[in-house]
């Protein structure tokens, strides 16, 4: 028992490595780089010493590998960072957002229970309508 808990633990947390890589890059593919939408938030003409100051202070400017490890560091200390858009931390943004997210799962949940259980009932008193014996 001890050996299947183990190896099922492994494969999760294998797989979410590489998810984790997945997403990393995914975010690096997409067209748009944060710092020009940072500096397009701020308004007015981008030049190059911004963009380049900015890529500096938001660490854009080091190898992908090293991108990665501070990034997967973050994460692992639940340290999402700042948002673009609103400029609050995505943590608090995550937080507000949880409650209506699990509310919507439970109504989601019950009311997929309940319509499961009503067409099983009704299916199990009319089963031989149906042609099944």
């Amino acid at each position: 028992m001890l050996s299947f808990i183990l190896k099922r633990l492994s494969i999760i947390l294998l797989t979410l490595f590489f998810l984790s890589i997945f997403l990393f890059f995914l975010v690096r593919i997409i067209p748009g780089s944060p710092e020009m939408v940072i500096l397009m938030n701020q308004g007015g003409t981008i030049n190059a010493e911004e963009l380049t100051n900015l890529k500096e202070k938001l660490g854009l400017n080091s190898s992908l590998f090293h991108q990665y490890i501070e990034w997967a560091k973050k994460v692992g200390r639940f340290d999402f960072g700042i948002s673009y858009q609103s400029n609050l931390p995505v943590l608090e943004e995550i937080l507000s957002r949880i409650t209506p997210t699990l509310v919507l799962a439970a109504l989601s949940l019950v009311i997929s229970t309940l319509s499961g259980i009503i067409i099983a009932f009704y299916s199990s008193l009319y089963k031989e309508k149906n042609g099944v014996e």
